[in-house]
């Protein structure tokens, strides 16, 4: 399969994604707001003690980069050990440090943070990664959205679903799930999946 370099939409561009050698990509995202789609990758390069974000259009008409931003090094997005892409209702790229969560808005090329604090959190509790997992079918099937915040506490995890308001975490849990263990990643799956629904937007998270 023939495949062409991403650039940017006048074919310019192809250094900045064709020269990853020693790069290794730690977040892939997705983002769906006002008929527009952005492909987020958080690359890292630990020779330059570096990190990008590229952000593309992914639109039906084509893929093309539009933005190569360098995290600024002090940041918490530059330190974070968990990302994840708000999917349709914020232009948010959130992000785990020290155990701690932020946000960061990936349409200011500053990336500005700001901490969020969830309620419900036990106070010897650590959040250790975060998540945006949804599903939002054409058919007027009953949605899933929730913010989903991971926490540590001794050998054991705990899992909170949040409905959320522009991206943010609103009130009270809706949802708590406890086990042992390491959470590395959750996944929202609904088995009444309709092709259709492809053609309307996205349906569910698929990256992260």
């Amino acid at each position: 399969m023939q495949t062409t370099p991403l650039t940017y939409d006048d074919f310019t561009g192809e250094e900045l994604t064709q020269n990853l050698t020693g790069s290794e990509c730690l977040h892939c995202g997705y983002n769906y707001m006002s008929n527009t789609s952005t492909g987020l990758f958080v690359l890292e390069n630990k020779a330059e003690a570096s990190r990008h974000l590229y952000l593309a259009d992914c639109s039906f008409f084509g893929v093309y980069l539009t933005k190569c931003i360098r995290m600024a090094p002090e940041s918490h997005a530059a330190k974070a050990t968990s990302y994840s892409t708000c999917g349709q209702s914020a232009s948010y790229l959130y992000c785990v440090d020290g155990g701690k969560l932020y946000v960061c808005n990936f349409n200011d090329d500053t990336l500005p943070e700001v901490e969020i604090k969830p309620q419900g959190i036990g106070s010897g509790e650590t959040i250790t990664m975060v998540t945006n997992q949804y599903w939002m079918p054409s058919s007027g099937q009953t949605t899933f959205d929730y913010l989903i915040v991971g926490t540590t506490v001794g050998d054991g995890y705990k899992l909170y679903f949040y409905e959320t308001n522009g991206g943010a975490p609103q009130g009270q849990p809706v949802y708590t799930l406890t086990g042992k263990g390491k959470v590395k990643c959750v996944r929202f799956i609904n088995d009444s999946f309709n092709s259709f629904d492809w053609f309307v937007g996205p349906t569910f998270c698929i990256t992260d």
